[in-house]
C-alpha cells in the first residue's frame, strides 16, 4: 500500500481540515521540533481517535501499583504508554519503522 506524497500546503490544509488547533508553518514542516511533533500527536491521538490524556493515566495506574516509588516511574510509563498508542496509530496507517527518535529527534523523512 502506498500513500501519496503531501505537498506541505497540503498538510497544512489537511490538518486544518480537520480542525487542528495547533497553527503550522512550512518552516515548522521543513524542520520539525519534538515539542510541535509531540503537540501534533497528542492531538491526532485526542482529536482523532478519542484517546486523552486520562485514558492513558488510566493505563499506567495498575502498573504503578505493583512498584517501589511509583513517582520515580509515573513519567516514564506514560511516555511509553503514548509512544505505543501513536505506534498503533502508525501501524494502522502502514508505517511500520515509527520509534523513538521520531518523537525525540523528528526529522522530514
Amino acid at each position: 500500500m502506498s500513500f501519496p506524497t503531501l505537498s506541505p500546503d497540503d498538510i497544512i490544509t489537511t490538518f486544518k481540515d480537520f480542525g487542528c488547533p495547533i497553527d503550522l508553518t512550512i518552516d515548522e514542516l521543513n524542520t520539525p521540533n519534538p515539542i510541535k511533533v509531540h503537540s501534533i500527536f497528542k492531538w491526532v491521538l485526542s482529536g482523532l481517535c478519542d484517546i486523552n490524556r486520562a485514558y492513558l493515566y488510566d493505563a499506567i495506574e495498575e502498573p504503578l501499583l505493583t512498584v517501589h516509588h511509583p513517582t520515580i516511574y509515573k513519567y516514564r510509563l506514560f511516555t511509553g504508554v503514548f509512544k505505543d498508542a501513536i505506534v498503533q496509530l502508525m501501524r494502522c496507517a502502514a508505517i511500520y519503522d515509527f520509534s523513538d527518535r521520531d518523537l525525540l529527534n523528528p526529522t522530514t523523512d
